[in-house]
């Protein structure tokens, strides 16, 4: 297995653009009844969707994000983004955050 250092990287327009499509999202069209008992509340999505547009600054988190130690493989076909960071604690246990 070929395992590559790696560097995040996202072009700023299409960051824009996602950024845009979540400014233009059809809120109207989502029910009001049900909150997290169907996925999420809606104001809750809302708040974290202006947020996200507004305030969050990803070349800020793209920096700091590459300050650790990233890495590339692929397993069956499919290329894994992971972040390899040793304990300096021989007695560690392993721990893996996977997200999909």
């Amino acid at each position: 297995m070929k395992i590559d250092p790696f560097k995040i990287s996202y072009p700023k327009q299409r960051i824009l653009e996602i950024k845009k499509k979540v400014e233009i999202f059809p809120w109207h069209e989502m029910p009001k009844e049900g909150g997290w008992s169907f996925g999420t509340n809606i104001n809750y999505m809302k708040n974290l969707a202006d947020y996200w547009t507004k305030k969050y600054d990803w070349e800020s988190q793209e920096l700091r994000l590459n300050q650790l130690p990233n890495y590339k493989t692929k397993v069956d076909d499919i290329d894994i983004h992971f972040i390899l960071k040793k304990s300096s604690s021989p007695k560690a246990i392993p721990l893996i955050l996977i997200h999909g």
